[in-house]
């Protein structure tokens, strides 16, 4: 499906697969990219949850992918029929080789949704305003720089933080960074146990079989736990940790 955006641009938007090597590509080198672009994460997700991945991409001339924006077709009874990018994902902003590629990805998701699939859709980043896109934030998104040298990153730390550290290692507590079967059901059991506790929903534990078969399992990710007298006592805040 294409819709041009304009004769003197030459550029298109296209739905494409996650698994395109022009997207991959793309993501690998951009500097924005994170973790929650690779497809690994859409699959992990689509097979959960029921949800449909693709990628909304900007075409130049050649066919090259100048910009992409990686959704979920969700259709819910409650919310209705929507397309989320992305759903249950801290921050998975649009990548694009340069502003102006990034305006045209905008204006052709608009014309897209609404002419196309006649449909909202929400993105949980930075875009540039159009019509029948719904910019929203579910959070504060902070950014912190890690010193190489781990001496000084400690010194950069509040003396709080350093005295927390510090009583941690006299406890003798461990942080482990597993990718096993077994250490991702402990950390299930936690999160489980934590969102009991908290009164709040748990993910299903078919999310966490498809972040093992989906990531764990092809060394895209880790589980980092913390162990006192070989027991775990925590978790990550985040649900997992994701490497590239």
């Amino acid at each position: 499906m294409d819709i041009a955006i304009s004769e003197s641009a030459g550029a298109r938007i296209e739905v494409c697969d996650l698994h395109d090597a022009r997207w991959t590509s793309l993501a690998a080198m951009h500097p924005e990219s994170g973790p929650f672009h690779h497809p690994a994460w859409s699959d992990a997700l689509a097979t959960a949850y029921g949800y449909r991945p693709l990628l909304v991409a900007l075409l130049g001339p050649g066919g090259g992918l100048q910009a992409g924006m990686p959704l979920m077709e969700v259709r819910s009874r409650l919310t209705g029929y929507r397309f989320i990018g992305l759903p249950f994902t801290d921050y998975c902003p649009p990548l694009a080789t340069n502003q102006a590629s990034l305006s045209q990805l905008a204006a052709g998701m608009s014309e897209w949704g609404v002419d196309s699939v006649q449909a909202a859709i929400e993105v949980h980043a930075e875009l540039p305003a159009q019509t029948n896109v719904h910019v929203g934030g579910v959070g504060l998104r902070h950014t912190l720089p890690l010193e190489p040298d781990p001496q000084r990153l400690f010194g950069s730390f509040k003396r709080e933080i350093r005295k927390a550290i510090h009583k941690a290692e006299r406890n003798r507590v461990e942080v482990n960074l597993g990718q096993s079967r077994a250490e991702l059901d402990i950390y299930y059991r936690m999160h489980r146990d934590t969102r009991h506790r908290q009164g709040v929903p748990v993910q299903p534990r078919l999310f966490f079989a498809q972040l093992w078969e989906k990531l764990l399992s092809r060394d895209l990710g880790f589980t980092a736990l913390a162990y006192q007298a070989g027991k775990p006592i925590a978790m990550t805040n985040s649900d997992i940790l994701i490497t590239r």
